[in-house]
C-alpha cells in the first residue's frame, strides 16, 4: 500500500514543527493507479451543502430532474448561506459503505496496521485505532469554508485527505489552506496526484472555490483518525 521510499523521519519532523505535513508519492504506484481509475469512472456521486436546517445531500438521480430554475435557486441557496460563515458544497461517496470492490479494499487497509501504524507514527498520537472516510468531488462552484473540524460528538486526533486528482491547476482553486489562531495563511496546499496531508484537530483550515473556469474535478478521500 505504501510506497517504501517515504523518509518517514522527515515526515515526522515536519508535522511535529508545523502541526500538518503534505507527502507527495504516498501510495504504490500501481495501488493508486487502480484506486483513481475507480473514482474516476465507477462512482456515483451526490450532491452535498449545508441548509440553515443542517446537512443536505441530493442523489444524481433525483439532480438530474431539477429545472433549470430549481437547479438556479439551489445555487443560490447554497450562496446565500455561504455569506453566513461555516458551509460548503461539493460532490460526495460515501467510502466507508462502499459497493465497489477497489474502494473496499482501500478502505481496508486504510484501517489496517500499516497506516494506521504510519498515522501514529507521524502524529505521536499512539492511542489512534480507527478512521471514518468519504470520497469528495469538487467541481467549478464547489468550496469548503472555514473551520476546525473539533467536534465533541467523537474524539479526532488528526484529519487526513488522500489527493487523487490527475491534473490541476492551482489557479483553478480547491486548494487547502491552512491557518493560524490570527486566521493568517500559514500554507497553501495543492492537491497534488497521490499525496496525502495530515494535520492535528483542531486546526483551522478551508478549501478555496473551485474556479468557473476549471477544466477538471478535484478528487480526494478524506475523514479522521480516531482515538479511543
Amino acid at each position: 500500500m505504501l510506497n517504501k521510499k517515504l523518509d518517514l523521519e522527515a515526515i515526522k519532523d515536519q508535522f511535529n514543527n508545523q502541526g500538518y505535513v503534505a507527502i507527495e508519492n504516498i501510495l504504490e504506484d500501481g495501488y493508486v493507479k487502480r484506486i483513481a481509475q475507480s473514482i474516476y469512472k465507477e462512482i456515483t456521486w451526490e450532491l452535498c451543502y449545508l441548509s440553515e436546517n443542517g446537512p443536505v445531500s441530493i442523489s444524481a438521480e433525483e439532480l438530474s430532474k431539477y429545472t433549470p430554475q430549481q437547479s438556479s435557486q439551489l445555487n443560490q441557496n447554497i450562496m446565500a448561506m455561504a455569506q453566513k460563515g461555516f458551509s460548503y458544497f461539493y460532490y460526495r461517496s460515501d467510502l466507508v459503505n462502499s459497493t465497489n470492490k477497489v474502494l473496499q479494499e482501500f478502505y481496508q487497509d486504510l484501517r489496517g496496521e500499516e497506516f494506521l501504524n504510519f498515522c501514529r507514527n507521524v502524529t505521536g498520537e499512539l492511542t489512534i485505532n480507527n478512521l471514518n472516510g468519504q470520497l469528495a468531488s469538487f467541481s467549478p462552484g464547489c468550496f469548503l469554508r472555514k473551520h476546525t473540524d473539533k467536534t465533541d460528538k467523537e474524539k479526532r486526533a488528526a484529519a487526513y485527505v488522500f489527493n487523487f486528482t490527475p491534473i490541476w491547476n492551482n489557479d483553478w482553486g480547491g486548494l487547502l489552506h491552512m491557518l493560524d489562531g490570527e486566521q493568517t495563511i500559514l500554507d497553501i496546499i495543492e492537491p497534488f496526484f497521490n499525496s496525502l496531508t495530515i494535520f492535528k484537530v483542531p486546526a483551522l483550515h478551508y478549501v478555496s472555490q473551485v474556479a468557473n473556469y476549471a477544466r477538471g474535478k478535484r478528487y480526494t478521500a478524506t475523514g479522521w483518525l480516531l482515538m479511543e
